[in-house]
């Protein structure tokens, strides 16, 4: 593992300079929760309409006796919502000696009821969503 002190130094002799500033604003907001956790669970109705993405983590991070009411909160809040149809085209995969990076489109279909129940004003509830962002995941 490489130290901190070095993060910013060429991988390669030659190698341009890592970038050390963001080149943009970021335009997407992802929030990463701890699923275990029942305040944060009880936040996310609040978070839903400030990030574009919430995600929770079920293997890296969450103590082995916590896997159990992580996969359940999946279960609520994906599968029996219908909202589990999603797609990710890669676009690239890099990796190296620290992380593996994918990058793509996402495409999810969110029932208009489960978008409804977010706050979300649809045409028809019966009716499925396309929601369609780029999105990096390392």
């Amino acid at each position: 593992m490489r130290s901190p002190k070095d993060f910013f130094k060429p991988l390669a002799v030659g190698a341009p300079a890592p970038r050390t500033e963001i080149p943009f604003r970021p335009s997407r907001m992802i929030h990463f929760f701890p699923a275990s956790n029942e305040k944060m669970r009880g936040k996310l109705p609040d978070m839903v309409g400030t990030v574009d993405v919430l995600l929770a983590n079920l293997e890296d991070g969450v103590p082995a006796g916590d896997k159990d009411a992580v996969r359940a909160f999946y279960d609520m809040t994906i599968v029996q919502t219908g909202a589990h149809q999603l797609e990710l085209n890669c676009d690239r995969v890099i990796a190296d000696r620290e992380a593996v990076m994918t990058e793509g489109v996402m495409r999810m279909a969110y029932p208009g009821r489960t978008l409804a129940s977010y706050g979300i004003e649809v045409d028809d509830p019966d009716a499925y969503y396309l929601y369609q962002t780029r999105m990096s995941v390392v």
